[in-house]
């Protein structure tokens, strides 16, 4: 009776540090889960929508780039590589799904060789921004507001419809040695999934 007595204020005074360690551990692996899944590369669309304003369907995303070290190597030293983002209007049948409208921008991104800045073309347009650095640029190519991607008249009252997006890196695009090497590499395969929502009317 005596030694189960003593134990039982040792298990009280033992448990709580157990609880402690227990979500430290747990709240360390989160983090590092986290940081991994940060530090991949990707391209990731985290918002997407439209809305109607004076009959044209406008567009506003945010995209996420995450370059991989290879293409970020191949930029600093001198390689141009293009950004396309592109986005689609589908009429909703039960067969299949009929594009109606389709748009794309295309963005050639260079880094300055003695500045270290980075070029961005819009290819549609021909204008060139420059930024300070690769978080100033990828902040800027993943901001869209307000595009203006389809005109109201064009569609069906008694039809439905949805728009999809997505951006990827165009391999083909890059120099012809390069490129052929970007085919077998998982790393130059940089592209997000379409991300799909109904088309508000």
């Amino acid at each position: 009776m005596h030694c189960s007595s003593s134990a039982d204020p040792l298990s009280a005074q033992a448990l709580p540090r157990r609880i402690v360690v227990a979500a430290a551990t747990g709240i360390a692996l989160c983090v590092a889960l986290l940081s991994v899944h940060a530090a991949a590369p990707g391209f990731f669309v985290t918002q997407a929508n439209t809305r109607l304003v004076d009959g044209v369907h406008r567009l506003r995303a945010r995209i996420t780039f995450e370059f991989s070290d290879e293409a970020l190597e191949a930029m600093e030293n001198g390689v141009a590589i293009t950004v396309a983002v592109e986005t689609e209007v589908l009429r909703l049948s039960r067969l299949w799904d009929r594009p109606v409208g389709r748009v794309q921008a295309r963005y050639r991104i260079q880094v300055h060789a003695l500045s270290h800045q980075f070029l961005v073309k819009n290819l549609s347009t021909g204008e060139t921004t420059t930024y300070r650095n690769l978080l100033e640029m990828t902040a800027a190519l993943g901001a869209i507001d307000d595009f203006p991607l389809l005109d109201d008249h064009i569609l069906d009252d008694q039809e439905r419809y949805r728009v999809r997006l997505r951006a990827y890196l165009e391999i083909e695009s890059l120099p012809t040695p390069l490129r052929l090497l970007a085919y077998f590499k998982p790393s130059w395969r940089l592209a997000s999934d379409w991300t799909t929502w109904p088309l508000e009317r």
